[in-house]
């Protein structure tokens, strides 16, 4: 351990001065979480980092930390950890303070631990634990913790906020008409099923030959990968389609239940939805129509087993 006891206290001024550059952050996350979904744009999130100054953030961030990580001093597979969530904390995205280096192992780690819905708070309790640990020693100690939680039936990962949703049940005329309209969907699914395949066997799935597909010349791997998201999309809205009440999932995508459901039930309009609403769709069932969602799954899946 020669040496490291100079770069730890390096690292903890740092961690000093970051906690008191961030100290007026707002720390509710589930606030901000809606706050990121009443954006009307963030609609146009897709999960790419290409903020303006994002790789010179990076580099600073590392080079700021002595090129070691702060938690195991490691200095192979650096990366650049946003301490407040990138996602959910849009103006800290290359805030120099909002960052702290990680080698990629201990990155893993604390993300399997707390998600990647990260806060300071998370963090600092992390590497109170591990400082200075080798990764071997992380990670024991991370699964033993593991391990302890389940003997004693307590979720490691924090917990989340379940709206209790009660049992309803649609009258005969609605769900005769819910039926027909999931009955819609997986025709169409069908449709696009047998699509896939056909230039999947034509084809294949590692040379790309140039095709005309939908009146537009592209390559037949590019044809495939399209379809095959567009499936996965048909499979979510699937799901939310055979709930009973839609009312949560209107209110989180901040539409009227009438507005949504007209959205949501129009098998033609399942290409307006972006892939950063169909992610939100399925955090809304995952989180909040839970046991109903699973039982759809099984619907859904089970024809492709």
């Amino acid at each position: 351990m020669k040496g490291y006891k100079r770069i730890t206290k390096v690292h903890d001024n740092i961690i000093d001065d970051i906690e008191i550059a961030l100290q007026n952050v707002e720390t509710d996350i589930e606030k901000q979480q809606f706050n990121f979904y009443a954006d009307p744009n963030y609609k146009l999130y897709l999960g790419v980092r290409n903020d303006k100054g994002y790789a010179k953030w990076k580099e600073e961030v590392i080079k700021r930390f002595k090129n070691q990580c702060c938690v195991c001093y490691s200095k192979e597979r650096l990366v650049a950890h946003h301490l407040y969530s990138y996602k959910y904390y849009q103006e800290l995205r290359t805030d120099l303070n909002n960052g702290v280096c990680i080698c990629s192992t201990c990155h893993e780690l604390f993300n399997k631990e707390n998600s990647n819905v990260n806060t300071l708070e998370q963090f600092i309790e992390y590497r109170r634990r591990f400082k200075g640990e080798s990764h071997d020693e992380v990670r024991e100690s991370f699964i033993a913790k593991r391990q302890l939680m389940r003997e004693l039936g307590i979720d490691l990962k924090p917990k989340q906020t379940v709206t209790k949703i009660p049992v309803i049940k649609l009258s005969p005329e609605k769900q005769q008409q819910q039926d027909k309209i999931v009955l819609l969907f997986e025709e169409f699914r069908q449709t696009l099923c047998d699509e896939f395949k056909f230039l999947e066997k034509k084809y294949g799935s590692e040379k790309g030959i140039r095709i005309d597909f939908r009146n537009k010349e592209t390559t037949s791997l590019s044809a495939i990968r399209k379809l095959l998201a567009e499936i996965m999309r048909l499979n979510t809205l699937i799901s939310c389609n055979k709930m009973k009440d839609k009312t949560i999932m209107a209110s989180k995508f901040h539409m009227s239940y009438e507005e949504f459901c007209k959205k949501l039930n129009d098998p033609k309009e399942y290409l307006n939805f972006t892939p950063s609403e169909i992610t939100h769709l399925n955090k809304i069932l995952s989180e909040d129509y839970r046991a109903e969602h699973w039982a759809a799954r099984e619907l859904v899946f089970g024809k492709e087993k």
